[in-house]
C-alpha cells in the first residue's frame, strides 16, 4: 500500500468513526404516525388510546414497535429519535424556559 493510499484509508476510517451512518428508517404505518404525533403532543397511553379510538394494548404495541424501530429505550429517547419524522416535534421539544418566555 502506498503512503497516499494509506492516508486516504486513514481519512476514510476517521470520517466513518466521526459520523456513524444513521440506519435508514422504513416508512411508518399510518397508525404509527398517529401514535407518534400524540406522543409528541405529550399524551399518555390512555389518552392516545381514547383519542385514536384504539385499545390501550394496541397503543402499547405500536409504542413498543416504534421504540424497537428507532432503538429507543423509553419515550424520551423515542421522541428525540423521531424528531425529523413528525413536523410538530421540533416545536414541542423546546425547553420549558423557552416555552414560557422566561
Amino acid at each position: 500500500m502506498t503512503p497516499r493510499t494509506r492516508s486516504r484509508a486513514r481519512a476514510a476510517a476517521a470520517a466513518a468513526d466521526a459520523e456513524p451512518a444513521a440506519a435508514p428508517v422504513p416508512p411508518l404505518s399510518r397508525t404509527q404516525q398517529d401514535v407518534l404525533r400524540c406522543l409528541v403532543r405529550g399524551m399518555a397511553d390512555k389518552e392516545i388510546s381514547a383519542h385514536l379510538q384504539l385499545s390501550p394494548h394496541t397503543v402499547d404495541y405500536h409504542l413498543r414497535q416504534l421504540r424497537k424501530r428507532f432503538g429507543a429505550r423509553n419515550r424520551v429517547q423515542l421522541l428525540l429519535a423521531s424528531r425529523g419524522l413528525v413536523p410538530e416535534a421540533a416545536a414541542q421539544l423546546v425547553s420549558p424556559s423557552r416555552r414560557t418566555g422566561t
